[in-house]
């Protein structure tokens, strides 16, 4: 909804006494400013990936499974809220109360309020997918709720530290 008190700047920060800032809207306007969308999104993203390799040895299925979360949270926001990021961490990684306190944590120094205003379509857009890269140079890129369905895509972490990923029933799409 449109609020003629809100004003929306896009700037780039500028380096002012060895420090990175925004000139305009910090230091002339004096304002707040809002993290942006990508900013948000990608917060989000480096403190799942700290929080899943601190308690799960950076398990992709475990990464997917945080998209995954996002994606269902993001079917419940309405335009007026935001994502509660309580609801995608309970998702994704259940009642664990260390992870909840160390999401907390790393939140504070992202600067992540608790709850994120993204909207629906962002959300869809940006953690859809699921992006694996090996060693050899073998790509795959696939739908993240797939991870959840055993009839879909298998995921087996090998002794050795190696991943086993068996996709199953496969159709060839039609081009």
């Amino acid at each position: 909804p449109y609020d003629p008190m809100i004003l929306r700047i896009l700037e780039k920060p500028h380096t002012v006494g060895g420090e990175s800032v925004n000139y305009f809207s910090t230091l002339f306007l004096d304002c707040e400013t809002q993290m942006s969308n990508k900013e948000a999104a990608e917060a989000i993203q480096e403190i799942a990936d700290e929080i899943n390799v601190k308690y799960f040895d950076g398990n992709v299925e475990m990464a997917a499974k945080v998209k995954t979360a996002l994606l269902q949270e993001a079917e419940n926001v309405e335009e007026t809220d935001g994502l509660i990021l309580d609801n995608v961490m309970r998702r994704a990684f259940g009642e664990r109360e260390d992870i909840k306190e160390e999401f907390v944590s790393l939140a504070k120094e992202y600067s992540l309020p608790h709850q994120v205003m993204l909207d629906k379509p962002f959300i869809q857009r940006e953690f859809k997918a699921q992006r694996f890269k090996a060693e050899n140079g073998v790509e795959l890129t696939f739908p993240s709720e797939l991870v959840e369905d055993p009839d879909q895509i298998q995921m087996t972490t090998n002794p050795d530290g190696s991943l086993t990923i068996t996709l199953k029933n496969l159709r060839p799409a039609v081009l």
